[in-house]
């Protein structure tokens, strides 16, 4: 139809006039209705003809527009992002990043789901998950945001009435408040190891928690210093044995490998690698490593 005949329809189709008219019969066949009044001179559409016609344009027309949508996903942030992370890191670091983020990229809506376990990204569909300590998954892949050192801390009503320690050994006695992710704190003691485990009146795996009872001077937390940035410069704690402390905390952004990362999670993790690390600061110069996508 669009062409005007059958032989120039032959050419664009790199075929013989006689291979189109044959191909016109099955669908017309297939379809139990005839598309196309044909005489030796010309040719017309019938009343099915035009309609199974303009609908075919439709459709093909979508197709494209389907293709160039998702073309153009690895080139412009567009869409939805989803998110994944800690509830205390997320809320206290990810979320006030947001409404930058949203301003570079007005043509994205971000989903940050704040939970204390690690998902599946691929089988929950996530985009991006931003993990604490390193721990990944073989079938993902990673860029390093930020490292950072635990503290040990405690608020200054408990040191006066406790006395602070000067070594790890001094620890003896004292009450400590866990997180589940270090029940055995680690220190470095004249080159060697040294791992203290001492009383406690809570365990807890979730941050906030914990620092929560070192504020009401309730012991000592060992905690990592990304959530302890406002409460120690505020003196509500107060960091001791720093020259020991012998842990350290990755900070990570994973995604699902794929041929063609969309442009949106380059955009996130782009955008996390330049103002995370801004917003914790980098203890004693840590080096932050950080691998392009691909």
């Amino acid at each position: 139809m669009e062409t005007g005949s059958f032989s120039r329809a032959a050419q664009e189709l790199a075929t013989s006039p006689a291979t189109v008219s044959r191909r016109l019969s099955r669908l017309e066949e297939h379809l139990e209705v005839h598309l196309v009044h044909r005489t030796t001179r010309h040719f017309a559409l019938t009343e099915a003809g035009w309609l199974f016609y303009e609908r075919a344009r439709e459709i093909l027309r979508a197709v494209e527009n389907a293709e160039r949508s998702i073309k153009t996903m690895n080139n412009v942030a567009a869409g939805s992002l989803r998110v994944s992370a800690s509830t205390a890191f997320g809320a206290m670091h990810l979320g006030p990043l947001l409404p930058e983020f949203i301003d570079r990229h007005p043509g994205l809506k971000v989903e940050l789901i704040l939970e204390d376990r690690y998902v599946d990204l691929v089988a929950e569909g996530f985009d991006v998950a931003v993990r604490i300590g390193g721990e990944g998954a073989s079938n993902l892949r990673s860029r390093r945001l930020s490292r950072e050192r635990a503290v040990v801390c405690a608020a200054p009503a408990y040191l006066d009435r406790r006395g602070t320690p000067r070594t790890p050994a001094e620890l003896e006695g004292h009450t400590l408040l866990r997180h589940t992710v270090i029940p055995r704190w680690p220190f470095r003691v004249d080159g060697h190891s040294l791992e203290v485990d001492s009383g406690t009146n809570i365990v807890c795996n979730n941050v906030t928690v914990v620092r929560e009872a070192a504020i009401r001077g309730l012991g000592l937390a060992y905690l990592p210093h990304f959530a302890l940035i406002e409460e120690l410069a505020k003196g509500e704690l107060v960091g001791v044995l720093e020259e020991y402390a012998a842990h350290e905390v990755a900070i990570d952004a994973l995604y699902a490998p794929t041929p063609f990362s969309a442009a949106k999670v380059r955009a996130y993790i782009d955008f996390l690698v330049e103002k995370v690390p801004e917003r914790l600061g980098v203890l004693d110069g840590v080096a932050i490593s950080a691998y392009p996508l691909p």
